[in-house]
């Protein structure tokens, strides 16, 4: 059975439908199972403002299966404030659950818009969405074999060469502006010639851009 890499956005009726519309963002940096179907999670909650965060956490605070939360810091800086917040709750029943009956070997939770954003890493994957379709409306964004992405990621892997080059090109000032170093210094400086040094440029910076548009693509 092949391990999968999926992300998916789940509306459940959880507490994710506090943060619809009031343009908070919560991180769950962390959540660990405990016992008795308890567990503890760590959240970064990014808000317009501290009033924002308080309704928030208000709203949480009475929600049902929710034991303990306590705001560890916050602050509020440029019309934006962030808050780290711990949470004791009990999640038979919800997401969670379902990732930790089926064997999931990574999975981490983002929340928005009023929605729950998951990303895991399963050999179950088609169950895991089948069995979390039963309990809410599951819309997957990614869904690809963990082998073909591995081998993606390696092809975009820098080579020591090309890494050698970029390194050489940054502290030289070649890719600032105006440039402080030209492409025949350069070529000069790593002793190669400057059509060598043309072709493992440009494969640097394709590898690097087509790395940074595969991030975009499954965040």
């Amino acid at each position: 059975m092949p391990v999968e890499f999926v992300r998916f956005v789940i509306d459940h009726g959880d507490w994710a439908v506090f943060t619809g519309g009031s343009g908070v963002v919560v991180d769950v940096a962390s959540s660990v199972p405990l016992i008795n179907g308890v567990k503890r999670s760590m959240l970064i909650i990014n808000a317009p403002s501290i009033s924002d965060v308080k309704q928030l956490i208000s709203r949480v605070r009475g929600f049902r299966g929710v034991k303990l939360i306590d705001v560890l810091g916050r602050y509020s800086v440029r019309g934006k404030a962030i808050a780290l917040v711990s949470t004791v709750r009990d999640f038979r029943g919800g997401v969670l659950d379902v990732l930790l009956s089926n064997g999931v070997y990574y999975y981490r939770e983002f929340i928005a818009n009023g929605l729950e954003y998951w990303s895991i890493v399963a050999s179950r994957a088609g169950v895991v969405l089948e069995e979390l379709g039963g309990r809410g409306s599951v819309k997957v964004l990614n869904r690809v074999n963990v082998g073909e992405l591995a081998e993606l990621m390696g092809y975009l892997t820098l080579t020591r060469s090309e890494l050698r080059i970029l390194k050489e090109a940054y502290e030289l000032g070649y890719f600032n502006w105006p440039r402080e170093c030209s492409i025949n210094d350069l070529a000069n400086t790593l002793k190669v010639s400057k059509a060598t040094l043309i072709q493992e440029l440009r494969s640097a910076l394709r590898r690097l851009i087509a790395s940074e548009l595969l991030k975009v693509k499954f965040t």
